[in-house]
């Protein structure tokens, strides 16, 4: 799990930081995803091998994000924004 980017929002900084730090990161973050409702899917199953997380990142004319999730997910490349 890698954390890239500065947040000025401490909740958000502060558990993702305490995820990647705790013994146990993979079930917490499993757990944290499987709380975000996707409105074109039913009963996503999260087993995230690897992450990249983008904490506020700019994407210039797209748009800046509070977070991203980059995840190889069951051997699936997926981004959760």
């Amino acid at each position: 799990m890698e954390i890239i980017g500065y947040s000025e929002r401490g909740v958000l900084s502060s558990l993702l930081y305490e995820i990647r730090y705790s013994q146990h990161n993979s079930q917490l973050l499993n757990e944290f995803l499987s709380l975000v409702s996707f409105p074109y899917e039913k009963d996503v199953h999260f087993d995230v091998n690897d992450v990249k997380i983008l904490i506020e990142q700019s994407f210039s004319d797209f748009g800046d994000t509070n977070s991203l999730f980059l995840l190889k997910n069951n051997e699936n490349k997926q981004c959760v924004c």
